[in-house]
C-alpha cells in the first residue's frame, strides 16, 4: 500500500484503510507537522486519543501510518467503532481505466445514469432471481463473453495496489449491478456464504456513476453485525471487502438516477478447496476455468 487516504480526488495508488487505531501519536506532533496532512472528504472523521471527534478527515502517508487511522462516517454520524480489516478503498486512474465509458458502450446508452430510460415499463423491485435478468444485463454479458481486457488489466492493477503478495484466482466475468430509480441492485441483503462462495474469497466493488446514500452499496462494519452502512465512493475508487462474511446489499434508490457498478471477486490459491459449489445465477462452479480464470495471477 502506498498511501492511506479518505476518498476524494487524489493521485492513483492511494489506499484507504478502515482499521481502527487511535490518533494519540498524531495529536502529540507539532501543529506545523499536522498542517502538512490535508483535510479530505467530509464524510470521514478521525477519533482522537481523548475520544474527541475531529471532522474532515486526514490523509496519511504509508510511512507514517502508525500516526492515525481513518474512521468511516455513517450518514453524517461520526463513529469510532472498529471495522473489519478487509474494508479498504483504492483510488485508481479513471483515465487509464475508463470503465464507465466502456460499459456505456456495452449497454448501448449515452449516459449510465439514465440507463433506466431504456425500459418502457420500469422493472419490478428486484429479487435474487431477477437482479441479473434485464435487457441491459444481457447486453453486458453478451459483450463480455467476447473478452473484456480492460477489466483484466484493471483488476490486476487493483490487486497490485492492495499489495496482495500471493497468487490469486480472479473472477473471469465481472458482475454488472444496476440500481434503477426506486429499486435495488441486488435482491436482498446477504452474505456471499449464503450462496456457497468459498472461504477466503474477497470482493471488489467499483461504482461507475456517482453514489449517494440510497444509491450505493451498504456493508456491515464487522462479521457479527446485522446492520449495514452506506459506503459513498466516487468514480475512480473501488471498495475491497469480505463479502463472504460481511452482510451487504442496498436500500431503494431515491435519487431518480441509475447507479451502475461492477464487482468482482478473487481467491488466494491456497484457499481453493474441493468440493466446489456452483453460483446460484449462472451455475458456474467456483473453480479455475469456470468461475475464475484458469491461470492464477501474481499481483506485482
Amino acid at each position: 500500500m502506498r498511501w492511506w487516504h479518505a476518498g476524494g480526488k487524489y493521485p492513483a495508488g492511494y489506499v484507504m484503510t478502515h482499521h481502527h487505531e487511535v490518533l494519540e501519536d498524531l495529536l502529540r506532533q507539532p501543529r506545523a507537522l499536522r498542517k502538512q496532512i490535508p483535510e479530505v472528504h467530509r464524510g470521514f472523521a478521525a477519533l482522537s486519543g481523548a475520544g474527541r471527534i475531529r471532522s474532515g478527515g486526514l490523509s496519511i502517508p504509508a510511512s507514517r501510518k502508525r500516526d492515525a487511522s481513518l474512521i468511516w462516517s455513517y450518514g453524517g454520524f461520526m463513529t469510532g467503532e472498529p471495522l473489519d480489516p478487509s474494508l479498504l478503498v483504492v483510488a485508481y486512474p479513471a483515465d487509464e481505466f475508463p470503465l464507465s465509458s466502456a460499459v456505456a458502450v456495452m449497454l448501448a446508452v449515452d449516459d449510465l445514469t439514465t440507463s433506466h430510460e431504456v425500459f418502457a415499463v420500469p422493472p419490478e423491485r428486484f429479487v435474487r432471481a431477477t437482479d441479473q435478468s434485464t435487457v441491459l444485463h444481457q447486453r453486458f454479458y453478451d459483450a463480455v463473453s467476447k473478452g473484456f481486457p480492460l477489466y483484466e488489466a484493471f483488476a490486476r492493477w487493483v490487486l497490485a495496489s492492495l499489495a496482495e503478495n500471493e497468487p490469486v484466482y480472479l473472477q473471469r466475468i465481472p458482475n454488472l449491478r444496476l440500481q434503477l430509480p426506486d429499486n435495488t441492485a441486488v435482491g436482498e441483503f446477504h452474505r456471499d456464504s449464503d450462496y456457497g462462495h468459498p472461504d477466503g474469497e474477497l470482493n471488489v466493488w467499483v461504482p461507475l456513476t456517482s453514489c449517494e446514500r440510497t444509491s450505493t452499496i451498504w456493508v456491515a462494519p464487522d462479521k457479527d453485525s446485522e446492520s449495514a452502512r452506506p459506503w459513498i465512493l466516487h468514480v475512480g475508487e473501488a471498495l475491497r471487502f469480505d463479502g463472504r462474511n460481511l452482510l451487504h446489499g442496498n436500500v431503494p434508490n431515491t435519487t431518480g438516477a441509475t447507479r451502475v457498478s461492477l464487482d468482482f471477486r478473487y481467491l488466494p490459491c491456497r484457499k481453493l478447496e474441493a468440493p466446489l459449489l456452483r453460483t446460484v445465477n449462472t451455475g458456474m462452479r467456483f473453480s479455475p476455468g469456470d468461475y475464475y480464470f484458469s491461470d492464477p495471477i501474481m499481483p506485482s
